[in-house]
């Protein structure tokens, strides 16, 4: 899902430009990459997917809290751009 979401946002930046694409698209980006992270600290034995427990635990969590932040706010910025 996240990789058809990228591939209408790349389409749409070609197909209407906009002066915030750039971060836009680095946003989405680094969305991409860091959404694998819960499933990687899963694999090592940390629940990523709740924010309780030690440190370790909320650090994981709040990584991957980071990937839909950056997620929303690219997608935020497009609408945005294409709205004004």
């Amino acid at each position: 899902m996240l990789s058809l979401m990228q591939f209408a946002a790349g389409a749409a930046i070609h197909a209407a430009p906009g002066p915030r694409d750039a971060l836009a698209a680095a946003l989405l980006a680094t969305s991409g990459w860091l959404n694998v992270t819960p499933y990687l600290w899963r694999a090592a034995g940390v629940n990523a997917f709740v924010l309780a427990g030690g440190a370790l635990q909320r650090g994981a969590a709040l990584l991957s809290l980071l990937s839909t932040v950056a997620l929303t706010t690219g997608w935020l910025l497009l609408l945005i751009n294409w709205a004004a």
